[in-house]
Formats: C-alpha cells, sequence, structure tokens
C-alpha cells in the first residue's frame, strides 16, 4: 500500500480516536443509564446541555406500565425549594418537560418513579444539572463539527508527516492553519452568538467569543509553522505541534 495512503489513514483513526476520548470525557457527555422495576428495565438519557430556546424534554423509556412520575427541578442544588412537573405515561414513554429559565441559566433536577407506594430516583439524590443556551440552528453545528474535525484531521496528517521519507510537511502546514483559521474568526464567533442568544442585539463581548481552545489551536500551528519553515528539521515540528493540538483538545475543549 501506498505510504501516503497509510499515513492518511493513521490519521484518520488518530482524529476518531481523539474525538472519542474528547466526547467521552467532555463535561457536556449525557447522562444515561437502567434500572429495574419489579423485574421491568427503565431506561433514561440526560443531556446536560441544550443549545435550543424550548423548553427541556425529559423522555424515559419503561416496559412497566404501573409507574407514575415527578420532574422536581430547581436553581437551588440542595433542592431545597423546588418546582414541579409531572411525567405523562404513553404506553412506552414517560414525557415530561422543565420550562425553558432563560439563556445561560441552569437547572437542577431529578426524576422520582413511583410504583407501589416505593420511589425509586434517577439518576440520583443530589440529581443532575442541565445549562440552557439559545438556540443553534443545526447548519451551524454541522458547519461547526465539520471545520473542527478538518482541522484535527490536516493536524495529525501534518504530525504524521514525520515518518515520510520524501515530507511535505510545510504545504500540510499551510492547509492545517486554514480551518482553524476558521475556526477562530468566523465559526466560533458566529457559534457563539447563536449560542448566547445575541442575534440581532448587541455585540458579545471578545472573551465571550473567542474560546480559549480555539485561540490555542490557531496559535500552536501559526508558531508550528514558523519554525516548520525556517528550521532545518522542520518535520519535527509538525509532529510536535500535532501532540500538542492533541493535548489541548483533550484538556481545553
Amino acid at each position: 500500500m501506498n505510504k501516503s495512503i497509510i499515513l492518511w489513514l493513521s490519521a484518520f483513526f488518530i482524529t476518531l480516536l481523539v474525538g472519542y476520548a474528547e466526547n467521552v470525557t467532555d463535561s457536556e457527555f449525557p447522562i444515561s443509564g437502567s434500572i429495574g422495576i419489579n423485574g421491568k428495565k427503565v431506561s433514561y438519557y440526560f443531556e446536560r446541555v441544550q443549545r435550543d430556546s424550548s423548553d427541556y424534554q425529559i423522555i424515559i423509556k419503561t416496559d412497566q406500565d404501573s409507574i407514575s412520575g415527578v420532574i422536581l427541578y430547581t436553581k437551588d442544588q440542595n433542592f431545597t425549594y423546588v418546582d414541579t412537573s409531572y411525567l405523562k405515561n404513553d404506553g412506552t414513554y414517560f414525557i415530561g418537560a422543565i420550562p425553558f429559565p432563560g439563556v445561560l441559566e441552569k437547572c437542577h433536577f431529578r426524576v422520582e418513579l413511583i410504583y407501589k407506594n416505593e420511589t425509586y430516583i434517577i439518576p440520583t439524590n443530589e440529581g443532575t444539572e442541565i445549562l440552557f443556551y439559545g438556540k443553534v440552528p443545526t447548519a451551524m453545528k454541522v458547519l461547526n463539527f465539520i471545520v473542527f474535525f478538518v482541522g484535527l484531521l490536516l493536524s495529525s496528517r501534518t504530525g504524521l508527516e514525520y515518518f515520510n521519507p520524501k515530507p511535505h510537511t510545510k504545504k500540510l502546514a499551510l492547509f492545517t492553519i486554514i480551518p482553524f483559521a476558521l475556526l477562530l474568526f468566523f465559526v466560533s464567533p458566529v457559534y457563539k452568538t447563536f449560542e448566547l442568544n445575541l442575534v440581532g442585539s448587541e455585540l458579545g463581548r471578545p472573551q465571550d467569543m473567542f474560546t480559549i481552545d480555539v485561540i490555542s489551536y490557531f496559535v500552536v500551528w501559526t508558531l508550528g509553522s514558523v519554525l516548520i519553515f525556517n528550521v532545518k528539521n522542520g518535520k519535527l515540528y509538525g509532529l510536535i505541534s500535532s501532540i500538542i493540538t492533541i493535548i489541548l483538545i483533550l484538556i481545553l475543549k
């Protein structure tokens, strides 16, 4: 197999692996699980972040029909003062909602399921938290994902060029800067504008529109490219820049 193809496949595999690791360790990773009630399975899946200005929908799948349920939600983490919302049973799912409290507001909640005078609490007695953002269009979410994915793929591929006897590190480094520049100067600010519900209103503060992770990727590859073009063993700095990018993604994202 052509060495270049092997390096591209390796870069793609690294990109998927880093993306998966970043996803499952992210503070926004949903909470999911299941419990048993009288031998029947009850499954839940709770998002920790909602990027939509609608009510937060809670859907619980169960095989047990004779259950009632209520959502307890509050801004008080200790559940001292709570509001309630009752779950409705449609035969397969229990469905309820927490009213949208506003952009950047947080709600702590837990669900209590009652079966034959016994109460089952999910996910835990302490509950979990949901953070509300403004509505981000699907097209913007897809664009953000694609640009970030391409940047990580090219970053990994540039680093692997270290193992190529006839490297093209300079060309790959320039291509790597493009998606990270696009992410920093266009995609991320527009995404944040929707997320903070600033569309058609005032401009956001720079510290809100430009996050440290996105800035870091661009800075790493700008400085890395300078070294790649001006140092004799430039491909080594391509590898170093790639490794630093992966570390930043896992730490900052």
